[in-house]
């Protein structure tokens, strides 16, 4: 990826309830999976989580999610509104592959973790939960970002473990993803966006050397001769509204964009949004209709 964390305060260890785990299992999980998703299956580790999309064969996005393994297992983190959606669409291709797939949300609990390495590292046994850092977001070498899956049965020895750590709220966690333009799906946003919409390939989250997956036609002729004219940008608001994905952002009596996903901390709400390019002069955009709330572009990306 080209660009790094900002200098966001880090917010510390979050329960993130509004996400939950697909569990792929079995001995073709690697091949099926190479088919499916933007990354490349056969890089998919143990200790790091990457990033990737499974879309529709129009290359829409129909899940964005994190990806590991967890001993012959594959674990998907992605956002629980986005679940049902996501088996559907991948199970109408599993029929011919030896693998089991599972919603397993109400197994592991997740936890993320945005902290400063050198005294905030949280160590956990292996046989409390699995911990996967994060490899694509080139932070400083004094960061750590990563996730943590916990068991139930284990829960108890896992709140002893982080007892004395520096908590936050799911919101301030989500605030500072957006912030560092790193865009998650909900049930309204499937199956609207290409990778390019939300900056997949910059992310690293695109692989265009691994082979043919479901929409890869789409999306590579977007990559190499397409002319992407809206792209993701990131806004903020201090009102206190409630912001919804898909909703329009309008320029005077124009809508231009908008809304991928939104979170709010205590003080400001952050936004990551689809804009035509032509309109990014501006700094000043309205949420829903011309007279709505005022959203500021923070920077282009």
């Amino acid at each position: 990826m080209n660009q790094s964390l900002t200098n966001l305060p880090l917010p510390g260890l979050a329960h993130l309830s509004d996400f939950g785990c697909i569990e792929i299992k079995g001995p073709d999980s690697v091949r099926f999976l190479q088919g499916q998703i933007t990354t490349n299956a056969e890089n998919i580790s143990t200790i790091f989580l990457s990033l990737s999309a499974m879309c529709n064969p129009q290359g829409r996005c129909v899940a964005l999610f994190f990806i590991g393994k967890i001993d012959d297992s594959v674990i998907l983190i992605l956002s629980r509104e986005t679940i049902e959606q996501a088996l559907a669409n991948i199970k109408k291709y599993a029929v011919f592959f030896k693998i089991e797939i599972n919603d397993i949300s109400d197994q592991k609990q997740v936890f993320g973790l945005a902290a400063e390495a050198t005294s905030e590292a949280v160590k956990i046994p292996s046989s409390v939960g699995h911990e996967f850092r994060i490899e694509q977001l080139n932070q400083p070498e004094n960061q750590i970002f990563s996730f943590y899956l916990v068991s139930e049965k284990y829960q108890s020895d896992f709140d002893a473990a982080v007892v004395n750590f520096r908590k936050c709220k799911q919101g301030d966690w989500l605030y500072w993803l957006n912030k560092n333009r790193i865009p998650w799906l909900d049930i309204n946003s499937q199956n609207e966006f290409l990778p390019h919409n939300l900056n997949l390939p910059e992310l690293g989250a695109v692989d265009f050397n691994k082979g043919c997956f479901t929409g890869q036609e789409v999306i590579a002729r977007m990559q190499y001769k397409g002319s992407l004219k809206s792209h993701m940008q990131l806004l903020q608001t201090q009102e206190p509204v409630t912001v919804i994905s898909k909703s329009k952002l309008w320029l005077g009596d124009k809508t231009v964009g908008e809304v991928i996903c939104a979170a709010a901390n205590d003080e400001n709400v952050s936004i990551l949004a689809l804009i035509k390019d032509n309109y990014l002069e501006n700094k000043i955009f309205r949420l829903n209709n011309e007279n709505g709330p005022i959203l500021e572009l923070i920077s282009k990306i």
